[in-house]
């Protein structure tokens, strides 16, 4: 397997990063067959197996060492996890971050960052931004589609890194090397974002002016209720008056 091309993004269910800490490498050779796979079967590439995998090189500007194995085993993985209408969680990482785990070696520190980026990504998918907890955060480190329901269901390597400490770590350096956008106001949560699509000026006045409009028309819709109750009793007033003159 060759370097592919820096621009390019493999999307992938998240579940398939539950070996990641073990065998990051086994594990990127499995995302980039089930891309390639997917590749093929959502744009209907026809010919032998060798021309698919060749349709899917193109695209992914890269090179399988054995095409054939590479589509066979995609298949696998794909009808695994998304076959029969399955609809599994999908994160999206870029060629060059993949290709970087899979050619050097990672801390356990740079591992969990490279989970917790997959995690925020598989939250975010298309949105500018989202509002989650570290419980999300850290059931999608996990592979899972859920929020952890606690940290002694987390697996080992996850678990290491379930402290506000630990997470706090995360978070700054996804914000210091990995392009992260993080505002935390205080309340339950925080909001991410990333920098290709908000700087943290535009992270804060998106939050600050959903947080208002929320708030006025909260009190609008007080000031509404009030108006309906004294209406409603006004009317209950005129009625039991009517009825005592009969």
């Amino acid at each position: 397997m060759s370097e592919s091309n820096r621009s390019v993004y493999f999307t992938f269910p998240i579940l398939m990063l539950e070996s990641f800490h073990g065998d990051s490498e086994g594990t990127i050779t499995s995302i980039m067959n089930y891309c390639a796979y997917d590749y093929i079967i959502r744009n209907g590439i026809s010919g032998t197996t060798n021309e698919k995998m060749k349709a899917a090189e193109s695209y992914f500007n890269m090179q399988y060492g054995d095409r054939e194995n590479s589509f066979v085993m995609g298949n696998v993985i794909y009808d695994a996890i998304s076959g029969a209408n399955n609809r599994p969680v999908m994160t999206s990482i870029s060629g060059s971050i993949l290709w970087n785990f899979y050619s050097n070696q990672k801390t356990d520190f740079e591992v969990a960052c490279f989970l917790a980026y997959a995690a925020i990504r598989s939250i975010l998918q298309k949105k500018a931004y989202v509002k989650i907890t570290n419980d999300f955060l850290l059931g999608r480190m996990a592979g899972d589609a859920k929020p952890c329901r606690g940290v002694e269901f987390l697996p080992e390597f996850v678990h290491q890194y379930s402290s506000r400490w630990q997470l706090d770590k995360i978070k700054s350096e996804l914000q210091l090397n990995w392009g992260l956008v993080y505002y935390a106001p205080r309340t339950r949560g925080y909001y991410v974002s990333f920098q290709s699509k908000m700087d943290l000026t535009t992270l804060i006045y998106e939050v600050e002016k959903n947080r208002m409009l929320k708030k006025m028309a909260k009190e609008e819709y007080a000031k509404k209720l009030e108006e309906a109750k004294r209406q409603a009793f006004d009317r209950l007033k005129e009625t039991v008056s009517a009825s005592l003159q009969h």
